[in-house]
């Protein structure tokens, strides 16, 4: 989210769209996304919340593994990822690849310093081979 449509939206009243629009992660290489801290919140406190640093890099998880839905994520937070200290560099570290799971790591960075690891566990939707069905026994009334 640049700071123009975060002036737009107001830091007051924040929309789906708005919000949807600050969780994306925009791709800048190979296995590395950029995605931006939003403004300061109505308190003018200068970190950005934890859970949106942790949404983006589910964001850039998605796209690298597009046919594939996350399941799992471990996030382990380091340092405070700060408003107006720059942009947040997501790198990921792919772990394993397969056909039906993947697993990654990915590491949120500003102005070079690790503030966020997390970990991701993907696969690809299947139907659910555990559930069944008894049929209900005969009972009398």
């Amino acid at each position: 989210m640049t700071t123009d449509s975060a002036q737009a939206h107001g830091s007051a009243q924040w929309t789906v769209e708005a919000l949807l629009d600050l969780f994306d992660a925009q791709p800048t290489g190979d296995d590395a996304f950029t995605a931006q801290t939003g403004p300061a919140g109505e308190d003018e406190r200068q970190v950005v919340e934890g859970t949106q640093v942790l949404a983006q890099s589910i964001v850039a998880a998605a796209k690298r593994f597009p046919d594939k839905s996350v399941r799992s994520v471990y996030a382990v937070f380091a340092r405070a990822v700060l408003v107006a200290a720059g942009p947040v560099e997501l790198e990921i570290d792919v772990v394993s690849e397969g056909r039906s799971t993947a697993t990654a790591i990915v590491t949120a960075r500003q102005n070079g310093k690790r503030c966020i690891t997390t970990t991701v566990l993907a696969d690809v939707p299947t139907g659910d081979v555990i559930r069944h069905h008894l049929p209900r026994p005969d009972v009398t009334a």
